[in-house]
C-alpha cells in the first residue's frame, strides 16, 4: 500500500505542477479529479469492511463533481490517478469497485502504473476487452532521474552481464529461479560466462517487503547496494511479479544506464508506458519464456551479446537510445538535468490528447451543453 501511495501522490504533484492547469474551467478540455477512490477502499479493507466512512467519502467525492463539467461529456474528458494496480476495484466486493458509486464512473479515465489485465490472455482473447482499457493510462513508477549521474554511469565499463535480485512471486521468476539452481549445466559451461551473472530469487513469504528482502540479501553478499548492482551490469532483468507491470524495479535500473530485458511467459506480455510515443524496441529487449530452456536461451544470449564487437556495437546503440528517450520515462522534478527536458507528465498530456481526440468523435454519447432539469434553450 505504501509504494501504491507513493506513486499516487508523485503522478498528483506532477499534475499539480504542470504548466497546462488554466484557472477557468470554461477554458479546460480535460478534467482532473483530486480524489484517491483506491486509497479510500484500502482504508474501508484495513477496517475489516466495517467502516462506512470511507465509502460514504468515495460517494461524497463524485457527486461533489461540478454537475454541469462532468456530466457534458458522461465523465469521458476527466480522469484520476489510480496508484500502481487495481484502478477500479481492489477486492471483488461491490463495495471496493469505484465505478458503482456513479453512472459515469467506468468512463473516467485512469492513470496507473500498471494493470494486469493488459497483458494476461484470457483478458487480451477477450472480445471487446482491449477496447474497454483505452480509459487506463500507464504511467512510469516514481524514481528520481539524476541526469549528472546518468551520464557518468552509461560510460562506464561493467563487470556483470546481467542481474536481478527479486522475490517468488510469479511464474516467470519460478522459472529462472529453478534454472538458476542448476545453472551450470543449463548456461555455458564456463566459469566466465557463470561469474558473469548475478540473479537471485527469493522465497516468497506472504506479507514480507520484498525491497527489504533484496536489501537483507545484498547485505549478505556483502553490503552492495541493488543500485550499485544495476550500475555494474549491462542488462537488468525485468521479471514481472504479481502485476504484469515495469514495476520499481525497470526504472531503477533505467536510471543508472542499465538495460531492460523485460520477460514475459508466454503468451502474456508486459505493457509499457508511452508505447506510442517511444521506440521502447530500440533500446529495451522484450523476451518470452515457457520453460527453463527459453530462460537459458535468455542468458546465454544476453552473455553472447557482450562478447562479440557486433553485440558490443548493439548494447552501445541500445544505451545511446535510451538516452535519448529517458527523462521522458521519470516524473518531475528532474535532478541536475537541463532545464526544458520532455518529462514523463508530457507523455501523460500527450495520452490524454490523444484520448480527448477520440472520445470527441464519439457523437452518440451525450449531447454537449445540455440545460439543467427543467429548463430548455429556445
Amino acid at each position: 500500500v505504501q509504494l501504491h501511495a507513493l506513486h499516487i501522490k508523485s503522478v498528483h504533484q506532477a499534475i499539480l505542477s504542470s504548466t497546462n492547469r488554466v484557472d477557468s474551467p470554461e477554458e479546460a478540455t480535460t478534467f482532473y479529479i483530486p480524489a484517491f477512490f483506491s486509497l479510500l477502499v484500502e482504508r474501508y479493507i484495513d477496517s475489516d469492511m466495517k467502516s462506512l466512512d470511507a465509502l460514504n467519502c468515495i460517494a461524497d467525492s463524485w457527486n461533489r463533481l461540478p454537475r454541469e463539467f462532468f456530466l457534458r461529456n458522461a465523465g469521458y474528458d476527466h480522469f484520476i490517478v489510480a496508484g500502481t494496480c487495481f484502478p477500479y476495484s481492489v477486492c471483488p466486493a461491490l463495495e471496493c469497485d469505484v465505478t458503482a458509486f456513479h453512472p459515469f464512473a467506468r468512463n473516467v479515465m485512469a492513470l496507473v502504473g500498471g494493470v494486469r489485465d493488459i497483458g494476461h490472455p484470457d483478458f487480451a482473447f477477450t472480445r471487446g476487452a482491449a477496447f474497454q482499457r483505452l480509459s487506463t493510462i500507464l504511467v512510469p513508477f516514481p524514481v528520481t532521474l539524476d541526469c549528472e549521474r546518468l551520464v557518468k554511469l552509461a560510460d562506464r565499463k561493467r563487470h556483470l552481464v546481467a542481474s536481478f535480485v527479486g522475490t517468488d512471486n510469479s511464474r516467470v521468476r519460478s522459472v529462472f529461479g529453478s534454472l538458476i539452481e542448476i545453472f551450470e549445466g543449463e548456461v555455458s559451461e564456463s566459469e566466465n560466462a557463470r561469474s558473469k551473472f548475478h540473479i537471485k530469487i527469493l522465497q516468497d513469504s506472504v506479507g514480507e517487503d520484498g525491497e527489504a528482502a533484496r536489501k537483507a540479501t545484498l547485505a549478505e553478499d556483502g553490503g552492495r547496494p541493488i543500485d550499485d548492482l544495476y550500475a555494474d551490469s549491462e542488462f537488468c532483468l525485468v521479471l514481472p511479479g504479481h502485476v504484469y507491470d515495469l514495476g520499481r524495479r525497470a526504472y531503477d535500473a533505467m536510471a543508472r544506464a542499465c538495460i531492460p530485458v523485460i520477460v514475459a511467459m508466454d503468451p502474456m506480455f508486459v505493457s509499457v508506458p508511452f508505447a506510442g510515443q517511444i521506440p521502447w524496441e530500440d533500446f529495451a529487449i522484450f523476451a518470452f519464456v515457457r520453460h527453463q530452456g527459453d530462460a537459458a536461451g535468455v542468458l546465454e544470449s544476453l552473455f553472447q551479446a557482450t562478447q562479440t564487437e557486433e553485440g558490443k556495437a548493439a548494447i552501445r546503440s541500445r544505451r545511446a537510445t535510451m538516452m535519448r528517450y529517458i527523462s521522458r520515462l521519470f516524473l518531475p522534478p528532474l535532478t541536475n538535468c537541463l532545464p526544458g527536458l520532455p518529462t514523463a507528465l508530457d507523455g501523460i498530456l500527450t495520452e490524454l490528447a490523444g484520448r480527448q481526440a477520440a472520445w470527441s468523435l464519439i457523437s452518440t454519447v451525450r449531447p454537449g451543453n445540455l440545460p439543467s432539469p427543467g429548463q430548455i434553450a429556445v
